[in-house]
């Protein structure tokens, strides 16, 4: 018997709408997505689909996304990319140093 599965997209609105600068190049980051199949028993499975509980999931495939510089190829969570880019608007440049992330 082959159970059906649960498909969930983890992407914050602002990497829809921000545009969003790598810290050590100044070269606009692009997406990426990276997926992941949680099946019963893992402990981050869930049967919540769409805000409601679903009866039979086997398994979720579940894809997250990231930014990545097309040119040095640094990869970096949307979170650790929102502190960054503060820093470079108070800075008024793209490009930081290690020292001025702390």
């Amino acid at each position: 018997m082959d159970l059906w599965k649960s498909t969930e997209y983890q992407l914050d609105i602002g990497m829809i709408f921000k545009k969003m600068y790598c810290h050590k190049c100044g070269t606009k980051l692009k997406k990426e997505k990276t997926s992941k199949i949680l099946k019963k028993g893992d402990k981050e499975f869930s049967r919540h689909v769409a805000g409601m509980t679903a009866i039979g999931p086997g398994y979720n495939k579940v894809y997250t996304y990231y930014y990545v510089c097309p040119k040095c190829k640094n990869a970096i969570t949307y979170e650790a990319q929102l502190k960054i880019s503060k820093i470079q608007k108070q800075k008024s440049r793209n490009i930081l140093n290690d020292d001025e992330i702390k």
